[in-house]
């Protein structure tokens, strides 16, 4: 890439960055009055006009990044082999319920199997 596009694009990334912590500071401490918000949006827009010159007048901050770590689980592209039992083979294991929910569950059918009429259901 050309190195001045670079040095725009770094400057266009910082300058947003920058307003989104000046719009954060501002709903964070509530300000409210047209002064100060009017103070802090022209700082923002001055800082953004001086970002591009920024490095070449300051020195860059060298920074350490973390050295890359080894995936703990390697994703191997292989086929996978699908193999289906015939449907008698299938074993469905009966529902597992507690004693408590089935006599709940038979009391609240037996209350929608009686004869009373559909307004009193439900009411007990």
């Amino acid at each position: 890439m050309n190195p001045s596009l670079d040095a725009l694009v770094e400057a266009s990334v910082r300058s947003a960055v920058l307003a989104g912590i000046v719009l954060l500071l501002l709903w964070i401490l509530r300000v409210r009055e047209a002064h100060w918000r009017h103070s802090a949006w022209t700082t923002v827009l001055g800082a953004m006009l001086v970002m591009p010159f920024l490095p070449e007048i300051f020195p860059p901050v060298p920074m350490e990044l973390a050295a890359p770590v080894e995936p703990l689980v390697r994703i191997v592209a292989e086929p996978v082999r699908v193999i289906a039992a015939p449907p008698q083979q299938l074993a469905v294991p009966p529902p597992i319920v507690a004693p408590a929910a089935s006599a709940l569950a038979r009391n609240y059918l037996g209350m929608l199997t009686e004869s009373d009429p559909p307004a009193q259901r439900g009411r007990g």
